[in-house]
């Protein structure tokens, strides 16, 4: 499902706020400003369909599993607790993969 969805029409992205990048602080126009934000507008919130849904919730989720480790990582965290990832993780990676390749 997730897989035929468009999340930049359920993300607000930074080009919907600036017009483009954002090079005072090196911020593509691609990069989420506010996961589901777009969702604030009735429009868009009738626009978007449960593809483009799901798709936006798959990205947030493996934004914040993304951010998580990074600061484990950099803070030397030894030990964390699993919250189930380890269970639908590579639906995540295979579903995302070229996407998160594109983003690192």
């Amino acid at each position: 499902m997730a897989s035929h969805g468009d999340s930049t029409k359920v993300d607000k992205l930074v080009r919907d706020i600036y017009g483009g990048d954002y090079e005072r602080f090196g911020l593509p126009g691609w990069t989420i400003a506010s996961s589901f934000g777009n969702m604030m507008s009735k429009e868009k919130r009738d626009a978007a369909s449960k593809e483009d849904l799901a798709r936006a919730a798959l990205i947030t989720i493996t934004n914040n599993i993304g951010s998580i480790a990074r600061m484990c990582a950099l803070n030397e965290v030894q030990n964390s607790g699993s919250s189930g990832v380890e269970l639908w993780g590579p639906l995540v990676l295979s579903e995302l993969g070229g996407f998160l390749a594109d983003v690192s």
